[in-house]
């Protein structure tokens, strides 16, 4: 029979080789497989939809594309070997869970600065495209756009029944005794915030102005179809993330929040990249001699 000391270690020891497992997926999900896919699909569209045949896809020299292509690349590298660096002083030295708390946060905003960077970047190309759009005259779309014929009433629903519960949740948390109870009315606040938030920035892409002035009409209701999946898909994985950590507080548990951490960033990155990844359908608008649908 085991001492309790014996299980003690060894159910320390599952823990760490948990935590250990999920922050290598973090590292070779976020800075490997991820960027290798937008990076792979950057180049797909250099070879197959090059500058002399769609000029306007490119307002500048295709050398400046390659060059940012290869420094997201070279970034994300060096991310990668650092997080594996990092696993490695992990594995070696004994560490407690505040430590790990730290890891995890500080390395996932690493690992989303060349997305950051390359947001920034296709924000100032989609600003060279407009300052180089010699049309006078520019087709729009009349009919308006309805949220509904974009986005899904049932996802919306989900969306709302999960923020109705953990709402409830909260107050009734905010009752009990425990270590993180007294933060019930804050979790309210900073949920309702971020999709306060969310709805804003859908809002925004549904009505403000677009910002590829090339943009076909389907290529736009698609993207917008998106950004709405992907805005509610964080919005109920956030609010699911903090009901866990709640949950973690009340069976004494917070020790498993590293583990935790690291699968909702994972989770999180998916539909950061998959914005990046979105196929355009309708490059033909992007031709010289073709005229730009809006």
């Amino acid at each position: 029979m085991c001492s309790p000391a014996v299980k003690f270690k060894g159910t320390k020891m599952t823990e760490h080789i948990g935590f250990h497992t999920l922050f290598l997926l973090q590292i070779l999900l976020v800075s490997f497989y991820l960027p290798a896919r937008v990076s792979s699909r950057l180049r797909w569209i250099f070879s197959t939809y090059p500058p002399s045949l769609y000029p306007k896809l490119y307002p500048k020299p295709i050398d400046h594309y390659e060059r940012g292509q290869r420094i997201f690349r070279f970034l994300n590298g060096i991310i990668f070997v650092a997080g594996i660096s990092i696993l490695a002083a992990l594995l070696i030295n004994t560490h407690d869970g505040d430590l790990d708390n730290a890891i995890v946060i500080g390395y996932f905003l690493a690992q989303m600065v060349p997305m950051a960077l390359l947001d920034a970047w296709s924000i100032k190309e989609f600003a060279s495209m407009r300052s180089l759009d010699s049309r006078i005259i520019r087709k729009a779309q009349l009919r308006p756009r309805r949220l509904f014929e974009i986005v899904s009433l049932t996802a919306v629903i989900a969306t709302a029944i999960v923020y109705i519960v953990f709402v409830t949740l909260g107050i009734y948390v905010e009752q009990l005794d425990f270590p993180g109870s007294n933060d019930g009315y804050w979790n309210i606040f900073t949920v309702t915030a971020a999709n306060i938030f969310f709805a804003g920035l859908f809002l925004w892409t549904m009505s403000g102005k677009k910002m590829n002035p090339h943009e076909a009409h389907e290529d736009r209701i698609r993207r917008i179809r998106a950004t709405a999946n992907i805005l509610m898909a964080v919005s109920v994985g956030a609010t699911l993330f903090i009901a866990l950590s709640v949950a973690l507080s009340a069976f004494d548990v917070r020790h498993l929040l590293p583990v935790a951490l690291s699968a909702y960033f994972q989770f999180l990155a998916l539909f950061v990249f998959k914005a990046y990844l979105l196929d355009i359908k309708n490059f033909d608008v992007y031709k010289k001699d073709t005229a730009a649908a809006s």
